[in-house]
């Protein structure tokens, strides 16, 4: 209903920058200072209508098209270097093509990939949990529509050759 926007944070929703976008989390009163300072509206820190976050989330509407005319003149990197370097949360929001790229994905070992039946090599997300002495990996792909249904009927649901055969000769599979 809200879209991006938290439900009782303001603002905390994804922002367009310049080039793409850009989410930021501004959680609590001092961060809204120091945003305000790096986005240069500094007045807007004793603005009564911002002053505090209830009063941010009951004026959203004014707030956010003015957070977004400032925000749409840099680029998401030029915010996120600048948020990040000032301890603000922010990211970058990635399309499927810049996430496979993005540094501290890569960093993080966060690309997977696996040989697949009828693609060849996919690339997929890595594991997020790094234990170093029981490591995670992705050793599959995705199963084909249908991959396992044998397995899953005859070993989880103990149905025999003969009633998954009758399933298949019904069409129900």
């Amino acid at each position: 209903r809200g879209g991006t926007a938290h439900e009782s944070n303001n603002p905390a929703p994804v922002f367009p920058a310049k080039d793409r976008p850009i989410a930021i989390a501004v959680a609590n009163q001092k961060r809204w200072g120091k945003v305000c300072k790096l986005i240069g509206k500094a007045e807007w820190i004793d603005d009564p209508r911002f002053e505090s976050n209830p009063s941010r989330v009951e004026t959203r509407e004014l707030l956010l098209p003015l957070v977004e005319e400032v925000l749409a003149t840099r680029t998401c990197d030029e915010w996120v270097e600048l948020m990040v370097e000032h301890a603000i949360p922010a990211g970058p929001v990635n399309n499927m093509e810049r996430v496979f790229t993005d540094p501290q994905i890569l960093h993080r070992d966060m690309v997977a990939e696996v040989p697949h039946p009828t693609i060849g090599d996919l690339r997929l997300a890595g594991i997020p949990i790094k234990y170093s002495e029981t490591p995670g990996a992705v050793r599959l792909p995705p199963p084909l529509l249908g991959e396992h249904t044998d397995e899953v009927l005859s070993e989880v649901l103990n149905y025999t050759p003969e009633q998954i055969a009758e399933l298949r000769d019904q069409g129900a599979l």
